[in-house]
């Protein structure tokens, strides 16, 4: 679709943005604006290269990739400005070994106005590199780049070497560890990779792909999923509840504080008091709610506490609710008026010891 301007600069960074900006204003109107938006996936190379230069093999000219990354990140930037909300930008490479040096081309030629640096992280591919290295290098970016954000933007762990399709599987190896594959190695490989990440000053971990599961659609590579072995699901498509499901609300260490993400811009702050498992909401700046309902989630979809609160009758209030003693780990929480939902957020709670 963009081999008719991929030679031709000025119109590949011009059909670059307005493509960006319309996607997200679509977004926007069906209120799925991103929180993030990742510009490009594992670009270690080029992007938007002709078939004939990317048959040719390895190529990164920082002069044209520079121009088209800050183009695409200023489309970005004018969504922002035009729904009136925030959205973090990231760039996203794939292999840790590879990750301080692309970073470093990056910001030197220019390409800094970005909040996240995302790395994926696979042993089948990026083996012999280890979760510790991956430890180090996260604690490296964070030392010579603290402005950014690091993430693992992409790991993957199979709890089975079997196959429930025609669709060849691409994840074919298990670290020595983590053998052999199986639901528990494969929790316990998203376990100790997350407090790796915690402990070297990241800012979390995201999985690919949970929910891959066989079907009858196709891929240009077959019918089915490539996949479903690294899933969190069985080949009946029951959760494996001792696989890698478990993984987020593991009690992890070094967890330091309890915070909430604000949501469309609105003024609500959540905190948990884990003394005396209290759940506090201040509203701030809200106009008069009526019926006003709170739910709290676990990762597993679960409904921890759904608490009906008093009307919302000034401009700064404070509420409180009793919740149950809960493990460490993300929590989401949403708030709903008689009209609208007007918050919805991630509430990380470190339960005392």
């Amino acid at each position: 679709a963009w081999s008719a301007v991929v030679d031709d600069l000025p119109l590949l960074k011009d059909s670059l943005y307005h493509y960006i900006y319309a996607v997200l204003t679509q977004l926007q109107a069906e209120n799925l604006l991103p929180e993030i938006v990742q510009i490009g996936n594992e670009t270690n190379r080029g992007i938007l290269l002709s078939q004939q230069i990317n048959d040719a093999g390895w190529v990164l000219d920082w002069d044209r990739n520079s121009q088209l990354f800050n183009r695409a990140i200023d489309a970005v930037h004018d969504v922002e400005t035009a729904s009136g909300k925030d959205i973090q930008i990231a760039l996203h490479v794939a292999d840790p070994e590879d990750a301080v040096w692309l970073f470093d081309q990056f910001i030197e030629n220019g390409v800094t106005d970005f909040d996240i640096m995302g790395i994926s992280y696979y042993w089948a591919w990026h083996q012999p590199t280890t979760i510790a290295q991956t430890g180090a290098i996260i604690a490296e970016l964070k030392a010579d780049h603290p402005a950014y954000e690091v993430m693992i933007f992409e790991t993957g762990y199979i709890w089975t070497t079997a196959s429930n399709d025609n669709a060849n599987n691409i994840i074919n190896s298990t670290h020595p560890a983590y053998n052999p594959a199986s639901p528990d190695n494969q929790r316990r490989w998203l376990i100790d990779l997350t407090q790796e990440v915690i402990n070297s000053g990241g800012k979390g971990v995201i999985y690919w792909e949970p929910a891959w599961v066989s079907s009858s659609c196709w891929t240009q590579w077959g019918q089915g999923s490539h996949q479903e072995h690294a899933t969190f699901f069985d080949f009946d498509n029951h959760l494996l509840e001792g696989g890698g499901i478990a993984w987020p609300s593991y009690p992890y260490e070094n967890l330091s504080m309890v915070s909430s993400e604000k949501a469309d811009a609105r003024n609500v702050e959540i905190t948990v008091d884990t003394n005396e498992w209290k759940l506090t909401i201040v509203f701030k700046d809200f106009e008069v709610m009526k019926n006003v309902n709170i739910i709290l989630v676990n990762t597993a979809g679960e409904i921890i506490v759904s608490s009906d609160l008093e009307a919302i009758t000034q401009s700064e209030m404070k509420q409180s609710i009793s919740i149950p003693k809960l493990g460490s780990g993300v929590y989401f929480a949403m708030i709903n008026s008689d009209t609208e939902r007007v918050y919805t957020g991630e509430i990380l709670i470190v339960a005392t010891k």
